[in-house]
């Protein structure tokens, strides 16, 4: 005769096969991702602006000290030549710096970009009142359809490719998250949950 599982055990077992659908998605949703980043390189700081960006935040790492407002090149005249920008405090352009190649600084970059904008979606969403499922669904289908190098495909919105800089990027997760702050503490009738659930909450 079978015991019956303790409680904590049981609710454990619960929530983990509640929580495996949605980490199943995310984990194809990033392998596919990572692929389609090695294949089309190009989708990646594409040339001229995407590549200016980046190499902006490049020389600011190399010649500037950590948090210089106005990093200073020897091949400079006077003054700086680089936009301000603080890669120190952009963990996306931050990857720029690491001792790997430069694709794969690339794509761990862009990875670290569509991390900050997936949690600032799901956040934002749970805020608001959608369920897990809503929320997920949300972002993954942001991702899918505008970040590289889905983008390449859809052709729907290159702006994350080429138009933008790191620094916008890490600024669109910002806002995400500062949404989701205003929302919690000024809560509206406009929610399609009445009161304010927990962000956790089922």
């Amino acid at each position: 005769m079978r015991t019956p599982l303790p409680k904590t055990n049981a609710a454990l077992t619960e929530a983990t096969f509640r929580a495996l659908p949605y980490l199943l998605s995310w984990g194809v949703l990033a392998a596919a991702m990572i692929v389609g980043m090695h294949r089309m390189p190009l989708a990646l700081y594409t040339p001229i602006d995407g590549e200016w960006a980046k190499w902006n935040v490049e020389a600011i790492l190399h010649f500037g000290k950590v948090f210089d407002l106005s990093p200073y090149s020897m091949l400079a005249g006077m003054g700086s030549m680089y936009f301000p920008n603080l890669p120190w405090l952009n963990p996306g352009a931050l990857a720029l710096g690491l001792p790997f190649s430069d694709p794969t600084n690339n794509i761990i970059s862009y990875a670290v970009y569509a991390a900050e904008l997936a949690v600032s979606i799901l956040v934002l969403a749970r805020v608001i009142g959608f369920s897990w499922l809503m929320a997920t669904a949300a972002a993954q289908l942001y991702l899918y359809l505008l970040f590289p190098p889905f983008s390449e495909v859809f052709r729907i919105y290159a702006w994350y490719s080429w138009l933008t800089t790191p620094m916008e990027r890490w600024t669109s997760a910002r806002i995400g998250k500062a949404e989701s702050a205003a929302a919690r503490r000024h809560p509206t009738s406009r929610r399609p949950n009445a009161g304010r659930p927990p962000l956790l909450s089922r």
